[in-house]
């Protein structure tokens, strides 16, 4: 059907994904976590008091990667648990003070990459891309419920 307009779609997906400095394996080890790790400190501060199976439900990863994953960033000081007041066997996840740190720099290295790779774009072009983003991440979410 659009065989070679998919195959160009990836192509270019894969080159933005290497291109974006987010990604780059020194950020990570500079920030002391993992790209794992920064998922699910993400996930965790979009949703506050979110608990590790609901993580594990929004990232689509088992819950033992995501009990590993929670782990180690409770030793790192990034999370911390909370009892629940009404079910104490449910512990509910909250980013610390040095967690959100972290997020602020991820943000801003996620914004540095962003604004270099709209550079050149008019309002018009940028409001066309983040469209196509929405509806390629509403499909592709949508496939997998």
């Amino acid at each position: 059907m659009l065989d070679k307009e998919v195959t160009e779609i990836r192509k270019n997906l894969r080159k933005i994904v290497r291109g974006y400095g987010v990604f780059d394996e020194m950020t990570w080890t500079n920030l002391g976590i993992s790209y794992a790790q920064s998922q699910v400190l993400f996930e965790i501060s979009e949703n506050p008091g979110v608990s590790a199976k609901q993580v594990a439900e929004a990232l689509r990863i088992d819950k033992s990667t995501v009990s590993r994953l929670v782990k180690k960033l409770i030793q790192a000081k990034l999370i911390a648990y909370e009892v629940r007041p009404n079910d104490a066997r449910c512990k509910e996840i909250s980013v610390t003070t040095a967690g959100k740190k972290v997020i602020r720099k991820l943000d801003q290295l996620g914004n540095d990459s962003t604004h270099q790779a709209i550079r050149g774009l008019n309002k018009k072009e940028i409001n066309n891309v983040l469209w196509a983003f929405k509806v390629l991440s509403e499909n592709l979410n949508e496939e997998k419920k």
